[in-house]
This record gives C-alpha cells, sequence and structure tokens, in this order.
C-alpha cells in the first residue's frame, strides 16, 4: 500500500487535450460546409413541400391552384380560386427562402398551375436551382409535368 493520490498525472491529461485538439481541426471543416447544404436542402424540401400542397389543394377545393416561385423576391407560396366566390385565396403565406434559409433562386417558370384534378398544366419541366449565399452549395430541383418531383 503505497501513499499515492488518486487522480490523473499531466501527461494524461495533455493526451486529452491533444487527442481534442486533433478532433475539432478533424470536425470544423465539416461543420462548416454543412450548415450551408443543410439550408440548401432545406429550401429544396420546402419547395417539395409546397409543390405538394398547391397540387392537393387544386383537388380539395375542385378548383385552379398556383404554386407562385419568385427569384427576385425569393418568395414561394400557393394560391387557389376560392370555392365559393370569385377570387383568389392565400393557402400558404409567402416564404422567403432567403431570410429563412440565407439561399436564393432562379427558375424556369414562375408559377405552377394545377387543374382543378390536381394534374400540372405546365407542359414542359420546371427547373429550380437553388444557391447558397455564404458556402457555394447548389442544389436542382426538376418538377416534371407528370407532377414527379427529382432532387
Amino acid at each position: 500500500m503505497g501513499n499515492r493520490a488518486s487522480g490523473f498525472t499531466i501527461i494524461e491529461m495533455l493526451m486529452v487535450i491533444i487527442i481534442a485538439g486533433i478532433m475539432m481541426a478533424v470536425a470544423i471543416p465539416i461543420l462548416r460546409t454543412s450548415s450551408p447544404r443543410t439550408a440548401v436542402h432545406g429550401a429544396g424540401d420546402e419547395i417539395s413541400r409546397l409543390y405538394a400542397t398547391a397540387r392537393a389543394t387544386s383537388i380539395q377545393r375542385g378548383k385552379t391552384a398556383w404554386l407562385v416561385l419568385d427569384p427576385s423576391a425569393s418568395t414561394v407560396m400557393v394560391t387557389a380560386r376560392k370555392v365559393a366566390a370569385t377570387g383568389i385565396d392565400t393557402i400558404a403565406q409567402p416564404d422567403n427562402l432567403n431570410t429563412r434559409y440565407s439561399v436564393t433562386f432562379t427558375t424556369s417558370d414562375n408559377s405552377l398551375v394545377f387543374t382543378p384534378r390536381g394534374i400540372g398544366a405546365n407542359l414542359s419541366t420546371t427547373m429550380v436551382i437553388i444557391s447558397s449565399t455564404t458556402g457555394g452549395i447548389v442544389d436542382t430541383v426538376r418538377i416534371y409535368p407528370t407532377g414527379k418531383i427529382q432532387r
């Protein structure tokens, strides 16, 4: 039985600090690029969600609905004809993707139209290109006339 005190030695503590430093050196670059990538994917998910909302609204109401994409204002929204009256209802308020996700986007069509049966009236594939404002990450959402969405 020695008179040895319990605890950690300086060498053991230094080894832990060195290992933690190496782990941080590896993790920080990964974390810096994952945030813009996550933001771009989130914006793409938002566009896909609003596309589904517009299509479901047209079927539910039996009226024409639109997914409105405004790249100059960085907004996306869903509108539809009123059920019992004339005019337009805003189903999903304009969502500013730049404010929410720090992204910008361009599109080949500014609005996607859905007939009362939920069939897309656009005859060509709509391309939405989403870019992060900070990390140089780009994602593309393709919306086909058949209603298929590809990312």
